[in-house]
């Protein structure tokens, strides 16, 4: 991390920001030598990272006038859109524009990190941007010209790809609905309550056609 960067942690909601980041980083950081002041990590180099939720879409006014190097919204999919349906991630990863330099005179671009399961009132909005890469330009006309899909990256983590998760915790998975298991366990972000076709599957149902000359 470059000395004094700045960062932000998202959780859906305060309880689970308290019963998850910041429980961890109480027991973890005192090993680096840093510390918890006010849901706020600090590091020895001057470093720090600002803990907070998003349980309604207006809490994304309180970071309105800030800047960071790297924001992690964690759970993502959950964060509650407004009442024309916009999310406030749109908004929030305007708040990752501090640039910063590492000790070796790297220089360190800002980063918007969305950390999510599929399925929530912004999955659409996430599935638009870093998966089909098709933003909605009647709601964001501006995007017509300034969206870049490369810079819009999905990194797929589905559940049998983490070599430590307990082999039970898949059999747990079954009592859920077809839905839910698609996304939890799939990672199908297509997946959602009231599709017509219920059994849809984009790698199956979805043929690209070829580029012609």
């Amino acid at each position: 991390m470059a000395p004094g960067h700045l960062s932000l942690l998202l959780r859906e909601n305060n309880e689970q920001l308290e019963k998850t980041h910041l429980r961890e980083m109480e027991k973890e950081l005192p090993k680096l030598g840093a510390k918890v002041v006010n849901r706020t990590a600090i590091f020895p180099n001057g470093s720090q990272i600002d803990c907070g939720h998003m349980a309604e879409a207006e809490s994304v006014s309180r970071y309105l006038s800030t800047e960071y190097g790297a924001i992690v919204a964690d759970e993502a999919s959950r964060y509650p859109v407004d009442r024309e349906g916009v999310t406030p991630l749109s908004e929030l990863q305007t708040r990752a524009r501090k640039v910063y330099r590492t000790q070796a005179g790297n220089l360190l671009r800002p980063r918007f990190m969305p950390v999510s399961n599929p399925g929530g009132p912004s999955a659409p909005w996430l599935r638009d941007m870093f998966i089909d890469h098709t933003p909605d330009f009647d709601k964001f006309p501006k995007l017509r010209t300034e969206y870049k899909p490369e810079e819009w990256q999905y990194i797929p983590a589905r559940l049998d790809d983490n070599p430590y998760q307990d082999p039970e915790y898949h059999a747990t998975l079954a009592a859920l609905t077809g839905v839910r298991y698609k996304q939890l366990a799939e990672g199908d972000w297509y997946a959602f309550v009231g599709a017509f076709f219920g059994e849809w599957d984009e790698t199956l149902h979805v043929r690209k056609a070829a580029m012609v000359a």
